[in-house]
């Protein structure tokens, strides 16, 4: 839909190392820039491993694929670095 005037799609937040931004098979309504800090993003397989995929940094975006899809969240995202 329409973002109707002055509808507040930005919000700076800051998160501390183990602060969760999405876990993997949640529905997601939300995407995250990070501007600094670092972000792990894992994914648990079929036998219940924790698999990193890959680490985030400042100008990368997270999430931003179940605002697209509308799928649930294929992977967690966890702050290892204190992240805004």
């Amino acid at each position: 839909g329409m973002m109707s005037p002055g509808s507040r799609i930005y919000k700076r937040e800051f998160y501390y190392p183990g602060n969760v931004l999405m876990t993997q098979g949640e529905t997601g309504t939300t995407a995250f820039v990070i501007e600094r800090g670092k972000v792990a993003i894992s994914a648990r397989d079929a036998t219940g491993n924790d698999i990193q995929l890959a680490v985030l940094g400042a100008g990368d975006i997270v999430g931003e694929m179940a605002l697209i899809t509308q799928a649930p969240r294929s992977a967690t995202a966890t702050v290892i670095e204190e992240a805004t």
